[in-house]
């Protein structure tokens, strides 16, 4: 299990807004209030991790998987 930051919980918040939907970099750095570098390289640690996906192997978007969901709530709960 990964250590998460403000960042990657902020990127996984937005995901889950709307998990079936795939959204692009830049749609989650305005969502997550971060810029497009710093989301590119936590989206490729978070995808690792198994918490995030590029639907349909799509290079374009990411969306949030159900480990990402299990893993935002277990560290917004505690």
């Amino acid at each position: 299990m990964i250590l998460l930051d403000d960042t990657d919980i902020a990127i996984l918040r937005y995901l889950k807004e709307r998990p079936g939907v795939a959204k692009s970099q830049e749609d989650i750095a305005a969502g997550a209030v971060a810029d497009r570098k710093t989301v590119g390289a936590r989206l490729n640690k978070l995808r690792e991790a198994g918490y995030v996906k590029r639907p349909d192997g799509k290079k374009t978007k990411d969306g949030i998987t159900d480990a990402g969901i299990e893993r935002l709530n277990l560290v917004v709960s505690a």
